[in-house]
């Protein structure tokens, strides 16, 4: 951590400086314009810089935090500006991930308390779907089902209402491959490129970068997005036309729920029949017929905490779908 005088009157007032080791191994610094010609005299690493006025107009002489919106050049061009749409369990992380990484992002979600949430974290919060797609070369969605997909792209303050020509739609919902062929054919009407991007992986894959990415769509659009995945997921793969994520997301979600049920009723099983409890988690923990998801959840098990990853209704919603 590095501290300077925030002015020159005094030593009383100081700019705290927080830097961040991105993946490339580029050093940022986030500071105003001339805190960082001061900063980085005489030193070899390369800083990029953001104007902070707004902030410092705010928050006077206290401290800046570093976090928040930081506008980074790469290859002398800036990076996409980022409308994301439902600021969930999933959602929110994502866009975390997103402003950690540099991108300028606006948020939006239909409960207003959540995007207000990560607009703390130094997104901008956009009042409906279409005032965010304006704004936004890419917009992302990551919604619950197809009817919350349907409201937020296809009502008239929805994103296709708003989102410009050569843009870019990224649909992060899990939803059946119907809508997203849907929203495919109604982004395009539009000259607006969609792809379909179901994710597997849930909030500390998030938290991770470890997502693993399934992507329907045109293969162009695919290259095009595949640096913002890439700050998501640790794998993203192309999987065909239109939908072809999402039937992929659908395949693997039918293996998730019936891998978590077969491993309920064992654990049921053995306990009934009188195994001791201890012993049955960490033989079964040994074994290799369990899945690492699988393995993952028996530390739940024995401390009889479940925590909630993912909803039993859209689990349920999802296998009868498939």
């Amino acid at each position: 951590m590095l501290r300077m005088p925030l002015n020159s009157r005094g030593t009383s007032d100081y700019l705290q400086v927080k830097a961040f080791l991105h993946a490339k191994g580029k050093l940022v610094v986030v500071v105003d314009e001339d805190a960082i010609a001061r900063l980085t005299q005489g030193m070899s690493f390369q800083a990029q810089t953001i104007d902070h006025q707004e902030e410092r107009r705010a928050l006077s002489p206290s401290i800046l935090h570093a976090r928040g919106r930081v506008m980074k050049r790469e290859n002398d061009k800036l990076k996409p500006r980022i409308g994301f749409i439902g600021m969930g369990h999933m959602g929110s992380h994502m866009a975390q991930r997103l402003l950690d990484a540099g991108y300028q992002v606006t948020v939006y979600d239909r409960t207003h308390e959540k995007a207000q949430r990560v607009g703390q974290w130094g997104a901008q919060v956009a009042q409906t779907p279409k005032d965010l797609a304006v704004g936004g070369q890419v917009v992302l969605a990551c919604v619950t089902d197809d009817q919350a997909q349907h409201d937020v792209m296809f009502d008239p303050d929805g994103a296709l209402a708003g989102v410009q020509g050569g843009s870019v739609i990224i649909d992060l919902s899990t939803v059946s491959p119907d809508a997203s062929r849907r929203l495919f054919q109604a982004a395009k009407e539009k000259n607006v490129s969609m792809i379909d991007a179901a994710v597997s992986g849930s909030v500390p894959q998030v938290e991770q970068g470890g997502l693993v990415i399934f992507v329907g769509g045109e293969h162009t659009t695919y290259e095009q997005c595949k640096p913002l995945l890439d700050v998501l997921g640790k794998n993203s793969f192309y999987m065909g036309a239109s939908a072809m994520g999402t039937t992929m997301k659908l395949a693997v979600n039918k293996l998730l729920g019936l891998g978590m049920q077969a491993l309920a009723e064992a654990l049921a099983l053995g306990e009934k029949a009188g195994l001791e409890k201890e012993l049955l988690l960490d033989v079964l923990g040994q074994t290799t017929v369990l899945t690492p998801g699988q393995k993952s959840k028996l530390e739940n098990v024995k401390r009889e905490e479940y925590p909630t990853n993912f909803a039993l209704s859209l689990m349920q919603a999802y296998l009868a779908r498939s």
